[in-house]
């Protein structure tokens, strides 16, 4: 990390038009109810920001992903309609395109293109990153779908009922069987199930190799595996974050009061979680240790539940150093490249 650069910043964010999201200026202009201002930043520099943008809640999965330039998310520019998928060139916040996507669960931008899961029925999607046309679509079966991860260019979808379907990136069936309980994710030599906490299984045995129970509280959303650490957010729109050692299970740390995904930064050796207070933060993904990244005025966030609100969701982009940030009562989506 560079030397700590405090940047005082009086944000504004004007508005953008229904149809196209695009990056604001940061000149004084009075803002709207329920907005927030940047009040600082540190170690990274703010790159464009725009309002409008409602990225829907989802308890289970992501609805914002980044990859190779690219930000997308599910949602629209209101809180009434949430059936579009919108793609953003990430350097500039210009709108590359948008689609009318139907009743979609999660996404996942990858350099071979934007896959999204459905429900209602339960359908998986490819589209092509550059003009937004559907490259091919398949039937999950049931009515809809859990959890969605890509792992060694498959995808790997859990629906409901208990199933895992793993796709290849053309659409073709790899692999089907019934997961009989929640499942994260399954590969060859391990399997993660939901069962009263996180439980890591044998793939081929079944054989549990540890379980991790000493929570503060339940948890539905997908866990972040990077390649040897596990992070666990519990609680819905209010909760906490727990670091465990992939291999053995053990709880390497904690923090409390985040109220977003996490994402993981493996050239930072960084996760970054939104909290409650207003702060966008670093952890070491090791030690836990925090660092401020971004701290917003007009606090505390309201969450869904009290009001209709979209998505406190974050998005990293490795391949950029490119963080991204939705703030889901205020609509507004925010651009950061790490210093």
């Amino acid at each position: 990390m560079k030397k700590l650069v405090w940047i005082l910043v009086s944000l504004i964010l004007v508005g953008c038009s229904v149809n196209m999201p695009v990056p604001t200026s940061t000149a004084n202009i009075q803002l709207s109810h329920h907005s927030h201002s940047l009040e600082k930043i540190q170690n990274a520099k703010l790159i464009w920001s725009t309002k409008d943008v409602y990225v829907i809640w989802n308890k289970f999965d992501a609805t914002l992903s980044a990859r190779d330039g690219e930000v997308c998310f599910l949602g629209d520019s209101s809180l009434h309609q949430d059936k579009l998928l919108f793609c953003l060139d990430g350097q500039t916040g210009e709108l590359l395109w948008k689609t009318e996507s139907g009743i979609h669960s999660a996404l996942e931008v990858t350099s071979d293109g934007v896959f999204v899961t459905y429900n209602s029925p339960a359908e998986a999607k490819k589209y092509d990153r550059e003009t937004g046309i559907v490259e091919w679509s398949r039937s999950l079966g049931g009515s809809g779908s859990y959890y969605f991860y890509v792992v060694d260019n498959r995808l790997q979808i859990s629906t409901n009922p208990s199933k895992i379907i793993v796709l290849d990136f053309d659409g073709n069936l790899i692999k089907e069987f019934n997961s009989g309980t929640t499942t994260y994710l399954s590969v060859h030599d391990e399997t993660f199930i939901r069962l009263n906490g996180l439980v890591s299984m044998d793939t081929n045995t079944s054989e549990v190799k540890w379980e991790f129970r000493d929570m503060d509280n339940l948890f539905d959303f997908m866990p972040y595996f990077s390649e040897d650490k596990i992070f666990v957010r519990t609680g819905l729109q209010l909760g906490s974050v727990y670091a465990l050692d992939r291999k053995s299970g053990v709880l390497l740390w904690e923090t409390s009061g985040i109220i977003s995904n996490v994402v993981h930064s493996s050239s930072h050796h960084s996760i970054y979680a939104l909290r409650k207070d207003g702060k966008l933060v670093a952890f070491d993904d090791k030690t836990g240790n925090e660092q401020i990244v971004a701290s917003f005025t007009s606090v505390p966030f309201i969450l869904a539940g009290n009001e209709k609100v979209g998505g406190y969701q974050i998005a990293y982009d490795e391949d950029n150093a490119m963080l991204f940030l939705s703030l889901g009562d205020s609509g507004q989506l925010f651009a950061f490249k790490e210093e």
